[in-house]
């Protein structure tokens, strides 16, 4: 229970709101999530090809005599798109990844982004739409 509701006290944060709105069928979770400073993940993936994924920090505590949790952001929330280029399926039903391209983007630039409507081509990395991989949901946390 505590773990949902921290993800939905950390959802109406700003940063986590825009990419929300922006990206609808990005899954959240937390990792580190029995830790006072867990992390709030995002993850996306853009055109069958792209991993998005946003790190924001956060600290979780509580009142006196309280169960709401008392959740902030601590830091910049990191923004990382990570190109796939091949998934190769393994023994186990498990996947091999390769990667290409990726961008790392924060503070100052990643609200620029966000007011850019995440347009990537401000930071000179263009999304190829037209090349999807085959198996890329894979690389999401717990697959798609």
């Amino acid at each position: 229970m505590r773990y949902k509701r921290i993800v939905d006290i950390a959802s109406h944060m700003p940063c986590i709101q825009d990419v929300r709105a922006h990206y609808p069928d990005s899954i959240m979770f937390l990792s580190h999530s029995t830790s006072p400073s867990p992390t709030l993940d995002i993850q996306a993936l853009l055109f069958g090809k792209y991993k998005l994924t946003l790190e924001a920090p956060l600290s979780v505590s509580y009142n006196q005599g309280s169960s709401e949790p008392v959740v902030t952001m601590v830091g910049s929330p990191t923004l990382f798109l990570i190109e796939i280029t091949q998934v190769t399926k393994i023994e186990g039903n498990r996947s091999q990844i390769e990667y290409g391209a990726q961008l790392t983007i924060s503070g100052h630039n990643l609200d620029k982004l966000i007011t850019h409507g995440f347009d990537y081509s401000i930071f000179v990395f263009h999304l190829d739409t037209n090349h999807p991989v085959a198996g890329a949901e894979d690389d999401l946390e717990g697959g798609k």
